[in-house]
């Protein structure tokens, strides 16, 4: 390797078509960008993102069955019981559905 830049900020690589960006603790995380805010995942991230994606996309498909089922069964959506739709995680949504399901109303 030839050494061709020495310096504080980003540098360019035309091998990878990005920009080397270092970062503290003596990291050196390649972008798309100069600035450093379009960073290439590493697994560890590339991996916990799509953990997200997935638990987001479950948290959605549990909240709209827990509407689908008060819209069917006549049970009123207010604002309370949106917040506390909200505030639930998607295991507990589907405690909540199941609940709904049976007892055909708001559990209190």
């Amino acid at each position: 390797m030839e050494r061709v830049y020495a310096g504080d900020g980003p540098a360019r690589t035309e091998e990878l078509n990005a920009w080397l960006i270092p970062t503290e603790p003596c990291r050196l995380r390649i972008a798309d960008d100069k600035e450093g805010s379009q960073l290439w995942l590493t697994s560890a991230e590339q991996e916990a993102a799509a953990r997200k994606r997935a638990e987001s996309a479950r948290l959605k498909t549990s909240r709209a069955a827990v509407e689908d089922l008060c819209e069917a069964y006549g049970v009123p959506l207010d604002d309370t019981r949106r917040a506390h739709l909200d505030s639930l995680d998607a295991d507990a949504l589907e405690s909540l559905r199941t609940s709904v399901k049976r007892t055909r109303s708001w559990p209190l």
